[in-house]
């Protein structure tokens, strides 16, 4: 992955972890990154791997519903507890 670094994006690619941030409009620091990656077979399928292993970890659909959980949980009893009042 090679993107910019503009709003939300580097909260889900990590630079130098499952991909390359680059500046918006940074036509340089795009060149660079193509080139290192297109040089690198060993560092893209790195790049690659961790970024698929964090989707499946961190975005997948069973992640969404434990996090909706965790935090219906972390709620429920203060929302119980104003309805007690």
């Amino acid at each position: 992955i090679i993107a910019t670094e503009f709003a939300g994006i580097p909260e889900f690619v990590r630079a130098g972890i499952e991909g390359e941030l680059v500046a918006p409009g940074d036509w340089e620091g795009l060149s660079n990154a193509l080139n290192l990656l297109a040089r690198d077979p060993d560092r893209r399928a790195a790049l690659g791997e961790a970024a698929f292993h964090r989707l499946r970890r961190d975005f997948s659909m069973e992640a969404g519903i434990d996090q909706l959980e965790s935090r219906f949980r972390s709620i429920a009893p203060k929302a119980l507890d104003s309805e007690r009042s």
